[in-house]
């Protein structure tokens, strides 16, 4: 008997120790943002949500507040705490370069995205395209104005030591070039800051009142110099912003705040695939280049959001899910750790203690229902990231079909024989079902949307040119002046007449 005891002591004693040990992450990945925004909020949830794919691996995010001091000491804490991989967005080029070579020259896989850095020492670079995005600035600026006449404009950059900032103001100044009616009154230095923004509008309009548009490298200086122009009652000076970010940009395009913003790419999903990829020895590209996207303005912006907010929405629920599978999973793991204590016990105590074997009995069939119980957990989890996946397919499939849609109003508005027809025949569609559909996306007509569009041209034009009424009506496509009156007066409230008149 003590021989027994003394055998079944030593295998109680490894398995105790076997169960205390915790489970080390597979890769642990360090995130080292140089600022925190709303466009950079949206990218960590992404990051987040394709984390969730592996659940053996951890990811630290760190923001440095737009400090370099601060941001070189978080990548410093990463290389000494071992991380297996280091994401860096880095504050200012010339700043980070070297504590950026120190990790890559120490073995550790660095991936650069949003911004450069001054050399080449980064295993993987995901290149935004900025001076794209400041070249669409520029175009969108020169179809707000008469192509016969030259209207200044003025650049509120970024910080000038980021690579974003840089290319942007360089993409724009191409465009500046490109179109004849644009002349850049001023660029200057908003360090991507709303007051400082403002501070820097006030003094602008100082020196050049009759600027027309101004355009800021990011949406938090637009609705800074948004601000500024509202409390100088200066409603005729057109704004751009860029990132497009929801919880900011988007909203401030549909509240009128700001007249238009560019997206800004944000793919943390890309990021985390890239990153993997490198830790698991697979194919990956040096450099990942991601173009420019289309522009928001009135006519995308409400759509937008509501895609975004149902996207949330699925996301919250697999992070939640997730969460929930992770406590299952541990209490899993603890009636486990339970279990083999009690079955080692058993064994020790066999020949005197039955009651133990009913215990073990009872243990096993409870660990039998935590099994199924995780197991329609994992499955339920699968189920929601396959609806969200399904769901994300039908709103870029929605979203390309608005696309075309509003194009062909944009291209087309000014033929006054278009129609619910014309439109339905262009896009292969009836037109009841293209009724619908429209009316499901936005709660409008095709013929409502047409309409809205030819009068806010109209407007524009009123503003903007010497036009006569009759001109007008026949370059926006109304078939009479007394109609377009009519429309005017019940859109705007006001006649064209009365609106040239104020």
């Amino acid at each position: 008997m003590k021989r027994l005891l003394s055998i079944a002591f030593v295998i109680l004693a490894i398995i105790m120790a076997s169960c205390g040990d915790k489970n080390e992450p597979k890769f642990r990945i360090g995130v080292s943002q140089c600022s925190s925004d709303e466009w950079r909020d949206k990218m960590n949830h992404e990051m987040r949500r394709e984390m969730l794919f592996h659940d053996d691996s951890i990811m630290e995010i760190i923001s440095a507040d737009d400090n370099n001091e601060k941001q070189i000491a978080d990548i410093q804490s990463f290389i000494d705490r071992g991380f297996d991989l280091i994401i860096v967005a880095p504050n200012e080029a010339k700043a980070l370069t070297p504590i950026v070579k120190k990790a890559y020259d120490a073995g550790i896989p660095i991936i650069i995205f949003d911004r450069r850095i001054t050399d080449d020492s980064y295993t993987s670079y995901i290149d935004l395209d900025n001076k794209g995005i400041g070249y669409a600035a520029a175009q969108y600026a020169s179809s707000l104005f008469p192509p016969n006449s030259v209207s200044k404009v003025l650049e509120i950059t970024g910080l000038a030591g980021s690579t974003p900032a840089q290319e942007r103001h360089g993409g724009f100044m191409e465009g500046i070039d490109s179109f004849s009616n644009l002349k850049l009154a001023a660029s200057v230095d908003g360090a991507w800051d709303r007051e400082k923004a403002y501070v820097l509008t006030d003094s602008l309009l100082r020196l050049y009142p009759d600027i027309k548009l101004i355009y800021a490298h990011s949406d938090n200086m637009a609705i800074g110099v948004s601000d500024l122009l509202k409390e100088k009652g200066r409603q005729d000076i057109k704004i751009l912003g860029t990132d497009a970010s929801p919880g900011q940009g988007i909203e401030a395009v549909r509240d009128g705040i700001i007249d238009a913003t560019f997206i800004y790419p944000t793919e943390g999903h890309r990021i985390i695939k890239t990153a993997f990829a490198i830790l698991e020895g697979e194919p990956f590209e040096k450099v990942v280049y991601i173009p420019s996207l289309s522009s928001v303005d009135k006519s995308n912006a409400e759509i937008l959001l509501r895609q975004v907010e149902l996207l949330k929405d699925a996301t919250n629920k697999v992070l939640l899910l997730d969460e929930i599978n992770d406590q299952q999973e541990t209490r899993y793991k603890n009636l486990t750790r339970f279990s083999n204590t009690i079955l080692v016990l058993a064994i020790v105590l066999a020949l005197i203690l039955f009651l133990f074997i009913l215990l073990l009995i009872r243990n096993r069939k409870l660990q039998k229902e935590l099994e199924e119980q995780n197991k329609t957990l994992i499955e339920e989890r699968d189920r929601q990231l396959k609806l969200y996946h399904q769901l994300d397919e039908v709103l870029v499939k929605e979203d390309d079909f608005y696309s075309r849609f509003i194009n062909i109003i944009k291209t087309q508005f000014a033929d006054t024989s278009m129609s619910t027809d014309t439109i339905a025949q262009q896009l292969s569609l009836g037109p009841a079902q293209l009724t619908r559909k429209i009316k499901s996306l936005t709660h409008f007509t095709p013929v409502e949307i047409l309409r809205n569009y030819r009068l806010e041209q109209a407007r524009q034009l009123l503003l903007s040119s010497d036009k006569t009424i009759n001109e007008i009506t026949s370059e926006v496509g109304f078939s009479s002046p007394a109609y377009l009156t009519k429309c005017f007066r019940e859109h705007f409230g006001m006649t064209p007449t009365d609106l040239r008149n104020s």
